[in-house]
């Protein structure tokens, strides 16, 4: 995804597929979240026919400390660009 078009284009693709209750894209973090009783392959499949690349995201019981820690070295990326 390259701009907020494309994060409209995606979310319409999700939002179409029969189950889905809710989709939002995040541009940022170039990620989804689906809501609904729905196979995690139609989605992704719809993602992808909408012209984008999409897979599954399973994030393990340390995601949050993974999180934090890439955090922290951006912070210290960045003190050390500012000096």
């Amino acid at each position: 995804m390259r701009c907020a078009g494309c994060v409209s284009i995606v979310e319409s693709a999700l939002r179409t597929v029969p189950g889905v209750t809710e989709a939002n894209v995040n541009f940022a973090s170039r990620s989804a979240t689906v809501s609904g009783a729905v196979p995690v392959a139609a989605p992704i499949e719809a993602v992808i026919k909408a012209g984008y690349h999409a897979s599954e995201v399973v994030e393990d019981d340390n995601g949050a400390d993974q999180e934090a820690a890439e955090h922290g070295r951006y912070q210290r990326r960045q003190g050390v660009s500012w000096i």
